[in-house]
Order: C-alpha cells, then sequence, then structure tokens
C-alpha cells in the first residue's frame, strides 16, 4: 500500500512539471509572437509594401472589360485607329481579335485576346514583371489601379487587375515580310500600351 501512494504520489509530481513547462513554452512563444525580432519587423514590412504595390487601390469597375467573354465587345477597328492614326481593317482570327494597318513602309498587325487566370497567377506574374528586368518590364495604367505588363522581346503586354481572375493581352509586329527599325519597335510597343490605357478607360465604371 505505502508502495503504491509512493508511485501514485510521483506520477503527480511528474505530471505538475510537465504542466508547468508546458506553460512555460506559452509564455516564451506569446512574447516571442508579441515582440518580433528587428529581421521579422523588416520582412513584414517589406511584404506589407510589396502587397499595396501589387493590389493597387481601386479607381473604378472593369468587369465589363475583364469579363467581356468576347473580345469584340471591347474593342474594334475604330477602337485601334483611335491609337494609330490611320485606317484600321479586321483581320479574321479564331478567338482573338486582330486588326492590321499600314506603318512604317509595312503591314503592321495588333491582336487582343481576354483570358482566364487565378489571382495566384495574376499576383506572381506582375511580381516578376516588377522584379525581372530587362526581360520583363512593368507599368501603372493611367486609371492608376491595374497593371500593364510588358515582354517587349515578344512584343506583347498583359493588363492585369487583382481584383480580376482575367487578363487582357495585346500583341503587336510586323505582320508578314519585312522590317522595321528598333526606333519604329518601340513605337509600336507604345502603340500597344496607349491601346491598354484606352482600354482601361473605355470600361472603367
Amino acid at each position: 500500500m505505502k508502495t503504491l501512494i509512493q508511485l501514485l504520489f510521483f506520477a503527480i509530481l511528474v505530471s505538475c512539471n510537465s504542466n508547468v513547462e508546458s506553460d512555460k513554452a506559452l509564455t516564451v512563444e506569446k512574447a516571442s509572437n508579441d515582440n518580433p525580432t528587428a529581421s521579422e519587423k523588416i520582412e513584414k514590412a517589406k511584404n506589407t509594401e510589396q502587397n499595396s504595390k501589387i493590389n493597387l487601390k481601386q479607381n473604378g469597375d472593369y468587369t465589363s472589360l475583364f469579363y467581356a467573354g468576347d473580345c469584340s465587345k471591347v474593342v474594334n477597328a475604330a477602337t485601334v485607329a483611335e491609337i494609330v492614326r490611320t485606317e484600321v481593317k479586321v483581320s479574321p482570327s479564331a478567338r482573338i481579335c486582330r486588326f492590321v494597318y499600314a506603318q512604317y513602309g509595312v503591314e503592321i498587325y495588333m491582336t487582343v485576346s481576354i483570358n482566364d487566370m487565378s489571382n495566384y497567377n495574376i499576383e506572381k506574374e506582375i511580381e516578376n514583371s516588377m522584379t525581372n528586368p530587362p526581360f520583363l518590364a512593368h507599368e501603372i495604367s493611367k486609371t492608376g489601379d491595374s497593371h500593364i505588363c510588358r515582354q517587349d522581346s515578344h512584343k506583347r503586354l498583359i493588363i492585369y487587375n487583382t481584383n480580376y481572375d482575367h487578363s487582357v493581352a495585346i500583341s503587336y509586329g510586323v505582320n508578314g515580310e519585312g522590317t522595321i527599325t528598333k526606333e519604329q519597335k518601340t513605337g509600336l510597343k507604345d502603340q500597344a500600351v496607349d491601346l491598354a490605357n484606352l482600354l482601361l478607360k473605355n470600361n472603367q465604371k
């Protein structure tokens, strides 16, 4: 009987010590969470700043653009002509809106397409464009709330807005044979950027 009582006393003592150690660990963990280190504070600040650069304050509703489905609802030959200042013709193409016009002594094409895309991938693409020059380039739209991410070497740009799980792609270049100068290529890139801004402006509600 005495031995049994001693065993029970020992078990209670071990249990108490275990609870004390557990309480100490929780206290230390809580103190660590309440008092982050300097490096943790810096990392948190960086993440907050990066998030504010990606998820921009909205100045309008662009549902009619990103969820148009059919790109012909948001862009036509007249829309493109407003940018390029010359006659524009529609060039039939499956699933995209394709336009051609004469400039720099050659025929130029410009296409617009609307694509499904997850918000996660959209944020990643924006981040990549912001951190990987000169292969990728990034600028904020004139509306101040959307991203224009350029792939100049591929003659392409994409409009992103983290409020929508769709993107709008614009491609451009020489249609068929013919060459243009570096300055003229820059001119085409600027036209594509202008078209991107016009699409956002026209659909800003």
